[in-house]
């Protein structure tokens, strides 16, 4: 199967780093693996597209996959498509006794469905799966956020996207 992940980062870091553990993992499955940032993604005879971006500013659109999706949008539109997001901040805490506080946070900056959304409304067709994975903002912050112990989470969603096919 060839597969191409599009992911889009403003920075070397978590989603970069998300989107390689991707392809080492298809690769090491004996998959045929594209894996490149929009701008430099050119490839589309794949048979799954994974589509990745950060969350910047309160928005997953920052990073160049809007203009990848609308331009490629009759590529991608007879090819299943998958979706992943990568976030640095942490979920309210479920101890906090100020529900309103946590209602408030999750509604403006931790709203992961918001987030997909914005991304998935603009494909031509409803994704085959979506993620949503814990990033990093700054590389200081990777050992500090126990970043590899997601490794796992991320493969296992990848074998999803194949036992789906």
């Amino acid at each position: 199967m060839k597969i191409g992940i599009v992911f889009g980062t403003r920075r070397v870091a978590a989603t970069a780093e998300i989107a390689d553990w991707m392809r080492e993992h298809f690769s090491n499955l004996g998959h045929s693996v594209v894996c490149e940032k929009p701008a430099e993604f050119g490839i589309f005879d794949c048979d799954l597209y994974v589509v990745g971006t950060a969350v910047y500013a309160f928005s997953a659109k920052r990073a160049g996959i809007s203009r990848f999706i609308r331009t490629n949008t009759r590529r991608l539109g007879n090819t299943p498509t998958a979706v992943f997001i990568v976030c640095g901040a942490d979920e309210p805490s479920a101890q906090s006794t100020d529900n309103v506080v946590i209602r408030a946070l999750k509604n403006t900056f931790l709203n992961r469905e918001k987030y997909l959304k914005s991304v998935t409304r603009l494909l031509p067709t409803p994704p085959v799966a979506t993620a949503f994975f814990k990033g990093y903002q700054e590389p200081e912050d990777r050992a500090k956020d126990n970043f590899e112990s997601q490794r796992e989470t991320v493969t296992a969603w990848c074998d999803s996207l194949l036992a789906a096919r």
